[in-house]
């Protein structure tokens, strides 16, 4: 992966050493194919394109926004929904599209739902054709959630993308337990109608289409009647370049980003670690896997002491 990302690289400069500021960044070939594995790429090489961004990120998102959002100027709030398809090109049918992502045998179950990660390295943002097949129909609508997340960060600060994790709740019984993240995000909600508790918020009923920019908060997704249909959150989880380089992450411990302990690169310092040690493994009942066959494990919750309630620069 690291020979096929220096071999993506242009260098503009003709000789001797090359300037942060003149290197861009392209998506290596096939270094990118499959979820769920090592960090893309190292983020020194990421902290150099987004600070080569700067103070001009916040102008150049508002250029191009019009592109991917209807109306470019709609204000997010921490704990309070928008619906996607009112203020975007999504459609119905693309949404139904990543919606059957969930049957897939890629999807591996932690924590009461199935999983699938994407890691990223503090990249300030990424091309439609990041994901390859199966998983491009997810492109549109992570250009649509990195557009959203963009309007939560303060004026002039650059964007760091750390993960995307994709949660399928296969039905009712299906759901995670309250936690927090050490990092802001936003998740998409497809599919069924299902219940988020949000600290400072109470109960809120996601519809398919529905996004949610949280910052700290602590949440959960309660059990529901076994006969609600599936259900997918696509989340998004990202920081501004200083938070990210201050440690801002997806655990609220240890590493920055969240890893399924099957991972080789999963560290047992990590909150996967943690839960795995201290609660026990829970088993998915056998209707659920999508590829006939279930994996054990605790989530990536924190404990309810560890992390500050609301992330902030």
């Amino acid at each position: 992966e690291i020979r096929l990302y220096w071999e993506s690289c242009e260098f503009s400069a003709g000789s001797g050493e090359i300037a942060a500021e003149e290197r861009t960044w392209r998506r290596p070939v096939a270094a990118l194919a499959k979820p769920g594995g090592g960090r893309r790429r190292s983020g020194s090489t990421a902290a150099d394109a987004g600070e080569g961004a700067g103070a001009d990120s916040e102008a150049d998102d508002e250029a191009a926004s019009p592109a991917v959002l209807r109306e470019p100027k709609f204000r997010v709030t921490s704990g309070v929904p928008i619906n996607l398809l009112g203020v975007s090109s999504l459609t119905k049918k693309q949404l139904a599209s990543i919606l059957a992502l969930g049957e897939l045998g890629a999807l591996r179950w932690w924590a009461g739902r199935w999983m699938l990660d994407f890691k990223f390295g503090g990249e300030p943002g990424l091309p439609r054709s990041y994901f390859d097949p199966p998983y491009e129909e997810l492109g549109q609508l992570v250009d649509v959630l990195v557009s959203v997340a963009r309007r939560t960060l303060p004026k002039g600060k650059p964007m760091a993308l750390i993960q995307l994790i994709v949660n399928y709740y296969k039905d009712g019984e299906s759901s995670v337990r309250a936690h927090r993240h050490r990092c802001r995000q936003v998740c998409a909600s497809i599919g069924a109608p299902r219940d988020v508790e949000v600290e400072g918020r109470g109960t809120i009923c996601m519809q398919s289409g529905d996004c949610l920019s949280l910052a700290g908060e602590e949440h959960s997704v309660p059990p529901a009647a076994r006969g609600v249909k599936p259900r997918m959150s696509v989340c998004l989880f990202y920081a501004t370049r200083g938070e990210y380089n201050a440690g801002a992450g997806v655990l609220t411990k240890g590493s920055q980003q969240w890893a399924h302990p099957d991972d080789e690169h999963a560290e047992p310092g990590s909150d996967a670690g943690w839960a795995a040690a201290e609660a026990p493994l829970q088993k998915p009942p056998s209707h659920w896997s999508p590829a006939g066959k279930g994996r054990q494990g605790e989530g990536p919750s924190a404990p309810r002491d560890a992390p500050p309630r609301v992330w902030r620069e």
